[in-house]
């Protein structure tokens, strides 16, 4: 609400509001393989995602699409430069790439438009990327050699910079939230990079990002005087005023790298484990139904491992194939289930089988010349072959063993204990603990494990290694019949075998571990519905009480983060403010917070907008930043192209951003996303996708035609009433 002094001395109105729209490169551009390809390229491919083909081919129709929004009455065309097109080599500049875009500036200039480029819409050049990207040290000074190349070209036709795009997406590439089964943003992280490492690498990349922009506008800004001005245009989300402080507080006081080391492990991993074991092994059976099928969407990330029967004999016995053992003397240990049985029993039909009471025992059998071969799972064979050199395991199998290993979803760090496990079993230090439960007598010396270090207590993991031992739920259909409060260490079973090979590999010592019994969750029962409310409220605490939702950026702008993720230098280095807002909530009721939590999912149709968060965003960053001018570098609305709605969006917000004017707020530009619809970085085009004033049908038209919108006479009747056709 203004003030009793604003409103008896009302602030001297703001320079001309600039209408506009704006598209981006990757997204519009056709692909050209005559050009070094960028990082969303390579990205698409290896996803399997929708390519972005050839966009709305804006490359060669750039002109029909400026003329449009000329047409529609807009003062601003901001458009993005393609740096993989302009750089296709390192240090080699196309000067024919340069001057495509400065003929698109010229034009815009006769036209009575004001260009807004962004120098790096998402994407860099694929080249860079193998030097290292953003996690490289010297990123600033290839994005500030670019930088010149583009500002000699375009120099001195463009008033308004924006050095990245949503620079708070763009990190979404170095991390994931623990919701989130995969990176959403390339480059991504190697997937045998430890957490602790991502989260070392990602706070580099921030550092990075404030040096990168601070070099660019230092070549901007070099003798331009107050023309050029420069910036990056965040993502915003429109909260509450006391909810966007309270968030922005939180992050201001994480001083020290292990605050900030432990914050990330907040957003990485689920923030508790809500089950009373930390992950369960099951088999998964070939002759009854079972329930592992549903495991992803009921919360879980799983792995599975595969094993079968197999048969062990001695080197001198040089049999080729399982089938050459039939009529040959058999020892099976005494439990093995029927249809195991019967499975060995039909394919040797001629063989006898002996039963033992234990491995021991089949051995000793072995050694005597009492059978020909043992017949066991093919990994605990291999593990007690590696014992003495005279024994051969079978690598064929008479029948397929699947296990499968479920972790709550959200605990990447314990997952990623769970690999290293399953490869332990193959491992001497692995085949060594088997050995020691199968054959005591002949086990050499005991395993030797290497701990993991300790990782934040906010983990799973970390909860885990504060426990001091690690509980494996086990889904056997035997279990009803195993005790599994005695001596639980000492059993034998492949899963037993993967448990004490976890414990190994979390604490180094292949004790520290407690069996359970389980059951795999079964879908549509109250406690699959209620963990699922739960994952529900965690997923919207993760991203509403975190660095995911602060306005980092423009902290960092304003001293407030660690010198060690913004440089000192690098405060202060703006020269006006700019945000791109689509999503918002007046109150963070759990309804409203699903609601907007959607956005994170990609579900752009089907989150919660509010008008009155932009408002809100314009009076925070005008206290903060009260002699910048601001620029909204986006605002659109993903809808059906037929769609009344689009238009009813750009009024309210519209209403917001000149309510904040007559306030002295001094808002330069508003642009709409977008002027067409483009490729959604990887998404399916569709209702949830779609953001264009005029309609393009990507798939399926082969000339790419623009159609109207009914949002495209709503947004010119909105400029007519609310613009400014005058000299800015």
């Amino acid at each position: 609400m203004p003030s009793l002094s604003h409103l008896l001395h009302p602030p001297p109105p703001p320079k001309t509001l600039l209408f506009g729209v704006a598209i981006s490169d990757h997204q519009a551009e056709a692909y050209d393989d005559r050009f070094s390809a960028d990082i969303w390229d390579i990205w698409e491919r290896s996803s399997g995602i929708v390519p972005r083909g050839r966009g709305t081919d804006f490359w060669n129709r750039w002109e029909e699409d400026v003329l449009n929004a000329h047409e529609l009455g807009c003062r601003a065309f901001r458009f993005s430069l393609a740096w993989a097109r302009i750089e296709p080599k390192p240090g080699e500049f196309d000067a024919g790439a340069l001057e495509h875009y400065r003929t698109i500036v010229l034009r815009l200039h006769e036209l009575n438009m004001e260009p807004i480029v962004t120098l790096c819409h998402f994407v860099w050049p694929q080249h860079i990327e193998e030097r290292g990207g953003l996690r490289s040290e010297r990123f600033a000074q290839w994005f500030a050699a670019y930088t010149a190349q583009v500002r000699t070209a375009l120099d001195p036709h463009v008033r308004y910079w924006l050095t990245f795009n949503e620079p708070n997406i763009v990190l979404q590439g170095f991390y994931r939230l623990w919701f989130q089964p995969d990176f959403s943003f390339p480059p991504g992280q190697p997937p045998d990079l430890a957490l602790p490492d991502q989260i070392a690498v990602t706070i580099d990349v921030i550092r990075h990002l404030f040096e990168a922009h601070r070099a660019a506008r230092r070549v901007l800004r070099r003798e331009a005087g107050e023309h050029n001005l420069v910036s990056a245009n965040v993502f915003q989300l429109g909260l509450p005023t006391f909810l966007q402080r309270l968030i922005d507080r939180n992050v201001t006081r994480l001083k020290q790298a292990e605050d900030w080391r432990d914050h990330f492990w907040r957003i990485s991993e689920r923030p508790t484990l809500l089950h009373r074991f930390d992950l369960i092994v099951a088999p998964v059976s070939t002759y009854r139904d079972d329930h592992t099928g549903h495991l992803a969407t009921s919360g879980y990330d799983t792995l599975h491992f595969d094993t079968g029967l197999s048969a062990l004999v001695k080197q001198a016995e040089r049999f080729q194939t399982l089938n050459a053992l039939d009529g040959q003397p058999l020892a099976m240990v005494r439990g093995a289930s029927w249809d195991k049985v019967a499975t060995v029993r039909a394919r040797l039909t001629h063989s006898r089988l002996y039963f033992v009471e234990t491995h021991a025992q089949a051995f000793e059998l072995l050694d005597q010349g009492g059978v020909t071969a043992i017949v066991a799972d093919q990994t605990v064979l291999h593990a007690l072959a590696r014992a003495q050199a005279i024994y051969h395991v079978f690598e064929e199998r008479f029948n397929e063993q699947s296990y499968v290993v479920a972790v709550q979803t959200g605990n990447p760090a314990l997952l990623d204990a769970v690999k290293h496990a399953l490869n332990a079993l193959h491992t001497e230090a692995g085949q060594q603990e088997m050995c020691r439960h199968y054959l005591p007598e002949r086990a050499s010396q005991p395993p030797h494990f290497k701990a993991q270090p300790r990782v934040s207590h906010y983990s799973g993991l970390g909860q885990v290694q504060e426990r001091g031992k690690v509980i494996v739920g086990l889904q056997r259909a035997d279990l009803p019949w195993i005790d599994l409060t005695h001596a639980t260490p000492d059993r034998i079973g492949l899963d037993f075998d993967f448990g004490r090979a976890l414990a190994g590999v979390i604490f180094g010592d292949p004790t520290c571990v407690e069996f359970r019994r389980a059951a795999l969750p079964r879908p549509n029962t109250l406690r699959t519905r209620l963990s699922k409310r739960i994952d529900e409220w965690a997923r919207a605490w993760t991203i509403f009480s975190t660095f995911v939702s602060s306005t980092w950026w423009y902290l960092g702008m304003q001293g407030q983060l660690p010198e060690y993720l913004c440089p000192r230098q690098c405060v202060g280095q703006l020269d006006f403010v700019s945000f791109d807002y689509y999503f918002g909530i007046s109150a963070p009721t759990p309804s409203q917070l699903r609601r907007l939590a959607r956005s994170v999912q990609r579900q752009f149709n089907r989150t919660a907008v509010w008008a009155g968060g932009l408002y809100q965003a314009l009076q925070n960053y005008h206290a903060r930043f009260p002699d910048l001018p601001i620029i909204i570098a986006e605002n659109g609305f993903a809808d059906e192209p037929a769609s009344q709605h689009r238009g009813e969006q750009f009024a309210a917000h519209i209403q917001a951003v000149q309510r904040a004017r007559a306030e002295g707020i001094d808002v330069r530009a508003y642009c709409v996303w977008s002027i067409t619809s483009n490729r959604e970085w990887g998404l399916p085009q569709e209702a949830a996708s779609d953001f264009g004033l005029y309609y393009v049908d990507l798939d399926h038209d082969p000339e790419l035609r623009r159609q109207a919108t009914p949002s495209v006479e709503a947004y010119r009747q909105l400029i007519a009433k609310h613009g400014d056709k005058g000299s800015t």
